[in-house]
């Protein structure tokens, strides 16, 4: 299993974002997440990439625990985050915004 959430758990100050959200990836599969606005997507997306501090929960990439760990030694295991829109630099390819999460 390359990713595995487990009763994943997100909150912003006294609002909870995410509730108890279990997730597995196999290795060379895709996942989506789809909802609603304000449903929890995008807090979910930067959890996972180290942005956010989970309340309660586990995430496992490839067997290790990556809970916690900050974005940039994620980044080395090949997790990464680009936000859509204003973040995103249009010139360059989907392959290259992606690289400059390790800058």
């Amino acid at each position: 299993m390359s990713l595995n959430v487990s009763n994943l758990t997100v909150h912003h100050g006294a609002i909870c974002a995410v509730s108890r959200v279990s997730i597995a990836v196999p290795t060379g599969k895709l996942a989506a997440i789809i909802g609603a606005n304000g449903a929890g997507k995008t807090t979910l997306l930067r959890t996972l990439s180290g942005l956010k501090t989970p309340t309660n929960g586990s995430i496992m990439w490839k067997g290790e625990k990556i809970a916690g760990i900050k974005p940039e030694a994620l980044v080395r295991r090949g997790i990464s985050h680009v936000s859509e829109g204003k973040s995103v630099i249009p010139e360059l390819t989907v392959r290259e915004n992606l690289e400059l999460g390790a800058i």
